[in-house]
């Protein structure tokens, strides 16, 4: 009785463990553009791009076992004292050759109206926005803090959607391309998939 307890205790053990490591990220690299992944519109969990020519991809989303769920983007909506709000969407991730870099995250903040709701979210689909460093911008944490250098680009929403779940929870897609200069940073062909979690989103 005991060994049969025990080989149930192993198989449960080695399940935990599978679901510990499990990888909500599908990686697909493309041909023309070595290192990063396709451009999809699957709900692949992963955005890539170039950072000055290096390959520069967010962290596989994971989920299962005994730790919380692990995001490589999010979504948020920040309230400020000016006649806009700002829509920040935050990537997560690292450059691929492990070569010490210290740009974890690259961020787009988008000037919104007070107003906004998920469905204004929704809206974005099919639209191309210039961000010129005064009307929205990108950055990324090692240039500075409090967001202090203020990039210039495009971003272009393929796919946007938010469903209002329940109070205050969303869940949806978003997908695009998107380039820009951040300082002396030059970020390239970059394109993102990802299927949003209500853990993602913060309106």
């Amino acid at each position: 009785m005991r060994k049969n307890n025990a080989v149930v205790l192993s198989y449960v053990l080695l399940l935990c463990i599978f679901l510990a490591s499990c990888d909500a990220t599908t990686f697909y690299e493309d041909e023309q553009d070595p290192g990063l992944s396709i451009f999809s519109d699957n709900s692949n969990n992963v955005m890539s791009c170039y950072v000055d020519s290096m390959v520069w991809k967010t962290f596989d989303r994971t989920f299962g076992g005994f730790a919380p769920a692990h995001y490589e983007t999010s979504i948020t909506r920040l309230n400020t004292v000016g006649v806009q709000d700002t829509l920040v969407l935050t990537w997560y991730g690292d450059f691929a050759d492990d070569s010490n870099q210290s740009l974890s995250e690259i961020i787009v903040a988008l000037p919104i109206a007070k107003n906004f709701t998920y469905n204004d979210f929704n809206n974005l689909q099919g639209k191309r926005i210039t961000l010129d460093g005064t009307n929205g911008f990108f950055t990324s944490l090692n240039l500075g803090v409090n967001n202090d250098v203020k990039g210039t680009g495009n971003i272009y929403f393929h796919f946007a959607e938010l469903k209002n779940i329940s109070v205050n929870l969303y869940q949806g897609r978003m997908s695009g391309i998107f380039d820009a200069d951040i300082g002396t940073i030059q970020i390239r062909k970059g394109r993102f998939d990802h299927e949003i979690d209500p853990s993602q989103v913060r309106f």
